[in-house]
């Protein structure tokens, strides 16, 4: 990331009014609304549409309603059967996950800042927090699959997964089934905040003895957001040698057994998404890729404090070299740094939709740089709208309450799934869900709003903060 000191000529670029809101950063809640808005897309399509444009088994009430072919660094790649809408359609919501984890990173560090200056919170108390919040949110990833389990009262049918011959069996495949975001979030909060904790230690009792010499003067950036930008840097780094080495040269074919030992679990949570203890039990977020997002965003954090209008200008900067480094990594990256897609031989017959096929779970470096530089260009434009404009309003409800909004939402797309499949259809077709998504909006909206105003009523050592 650019972290070198803004020239002076670009200083009349950087006086442009930042929203902010009770002495928050209305930009970082706009993005994160945003966020919530186009994942409830990603969400709804996949359990309301026909889909047909997913590779391999079609929905016909008796197979997979996703097919064979994934986003996943193994397995057949999915090209949607080179149907560019399909696959829009799915890409449009592929900056979501690392918005989260970036603006997770971010945000803890100007919690910590926050609470070490107004309510008076030491590093223990601060500790306690996010261990306690990590806690709750990999807890709440069983709420999440909770909401699945109301598909199986329409077993057999769209939703049957392999394996299961009863209601029974798809209750336990759900709940048990696809360790998601969630899980991911929590344990990154959890292992962030033993990083930065002990970190703001180490610069308080480092920097009376070198702040005046040299190599301080000459660093580009801090000694905090140096080492949580090569913290991340090894994150990304050891997942991509880890992953391209198990591919054997040939994603398509490589696979991965089920995890069970002690060796296999702590590979399966670290690096190496797949299958554990069971076949239908599945982490695909495994901790170090996104810890490396996380690491980043908390480098990003410490500008945002003490200069958030050239914080702003250089997410404009980073977004554009990222974009550019993504166009530069398909081109000439190869397999190391792209895993799937065009760079690796894979969809040669279908260069664009093979060239957009990139790999997330785990996330490549290709990934990486596309998504990021959205949410970092996301980040500079949003920062432009003042409080007082409608779409600022908007997003701010979504953006405050996300965890409310991110467990309720899969309820309500489920509930209105399995009515859809009673019907006698295995879903509608695509255009169909935009009105759907749009009216999940409506009621998330007045949730939101209602649990926000809740919330803020409550003082910073509530347990409802935690929510």
């Amino acid at each position: 990331l650019l972290w070198a000191p803004m020239p002076h000529e670009l200083e009349p670029l950087l006086l442009q009014p930042r929203a902010r809101a009770g002495g928050r950063l209305s930009s970082i809640d706009c993005l994160r609304g945003f966020i919530m808005m186009i994942m409830s897309w990603d969400h709804f399509k996949d359990s309301a549409s026909i889909y047909s444009g997913h590779d391999g088994t079609t929905p016909d009430g008796h197979g997979s309603a996703f097919g064979t072919h994934s986003e996943q660094w193994y397995g057949p790649l999915e090209l949607y059967h080179h149907n560019s809408g399909y696959q829009f359609a799915r890409i449009i919501s592929h900056f979501c996950a690392p918005g989260f984890a970036l603006l997770m990173g971010l945000s803890m560090v100007l919690l910590s800042q926050a609470r070490r200056a107004k309510a008076g919170w030491s590093s223990a108390t601060l500790l306690r927090f996010f261990w306690l919040r990590g806690s709750i949110l990999i807890a709440l990833g069983f709420a999440v699959r909770l909401s699945y389990t109301v598909l199986a009262l329409d077993a057999p049918g769209r939703f049957t997964q392999e394996g299961a011959v009863s209601k029974q069996e798809l209750v336990r495949n759900f709940f048990f089934g696809v360790f998601q975001v969630m899980t991911s979030l929590g344990m990154q909060m959890i292992v962030l905040a033993a990083i930065l904790l002990p970190l703001h230690h180490l610069h308080a009792a480092l920097a009376p003895r070198f702040s005046n010499t040299a190599l301080a003067r000459a660093a580009p950036f801090g000694f905090q957001q140096s080492v949580l930008f090569a913290l991340g840097c090894v994150c990304f780094a050891t997942t991509q040698t880890v992953i391209h080495h198990l591919q054997h040269g040939d994603p398509a074919t490589a696979t991965t057994p089920v995890a069970t030992s002690f060796t296999e679990l702590l590979m399966r949570f670290l690096v190496v998404p797949g299958p554990f203890i069971e076949p239908y039990t599945r982490l695909i977020y495994p901790l170090l890729p996104w810890l490396g997002i996380s690491l980043l965003g908390a480098a990003m954090a410490f500008e945002f404090k003490s200069d958030p209008d050239t914080a702003h200008f250089r997410a404009l900067c980073n977004g554009i070299l990222l974009l550019t480094a993504f166009m530069l990594i398909r081109l000439l990256g190869g397999s190391v740094l792209n895993l799937r897609g065009y760079p690796v031989g894979e969809g040669l017959d279908h260069p664009l939709n093979s060239f957009w096929a990139v790999c997330k779970y785990p996330p490549s470096l290709a990934y990486a740089s596309l998504t990021l530089g959205i949410d970092l260009l996301l980040l500079y434009g949003l920062s432009h709208l003042t409080d007082e404009s409608r779409i600022s309003k908007l997003l701010l409800v979504y953006g405050k309450s996300p965890l409310a909004f991110y467990i309720l939402h899969f309820y309500v797309i489920n509930i209105v799934a399995l009515i859809i499949f009673a019907s006698g259809t295995p879903g509608v077709p695509l255009p169909a869900v935009v009105p759907m998504w749009l009216g999940l909006l409506v009621v998330m909206f007045y949730v939101c709003r209602f649990y926000g105003k809740f919330k803020a009523d409550k003082g910073p050592n509530s347990l409802w903060r935690l929510l």
